[in-house]
């Protein structure tokens, strides 16, 4: 099981992705989902990194996607009303 820890400040926009204990460098997007299609609920990952060389004008995009049955922790208020809506919206499938 890996852990993933994602922290976004709302006032200076600064991201930080931790997988493991180990900061996630050059992160260009990160999806975080609920879905299920047989009842019960899941969690999904996506995290996309994105580099880009001036030198060889070579781009590099890596994706890592965690789609077993992960868990979605909070740790605001305004986190578990968006858990919450996303595990409501599942239950009226």
């Amino acid at each position: 099981m890996a852990k993933i820890n994602v922290s976004f400040d709302t006032i200076s926009k600064e991201l930080d992705v931790v997988l493991d204990g180990q900061k996630v460098e050059n992160v260009s997007d990160i999806s975080i989902y609920g879905y299920s299609d047989d009842g019960t609920d899941k969690g999904y990952v996506d995290i996309e990194t994105y580099e880009f060389s001036d030198d060889t004008k070579i781009s590099k995009r890596i994706r890592i996607s965690a789609d077993e049955q992960v868990v979605i922790e909070t740790k605001s208020d305004l986190q578990k009303e968006l858990s919450n809506a996303v595990k409501q919206s599942l239950s009226l499938k």
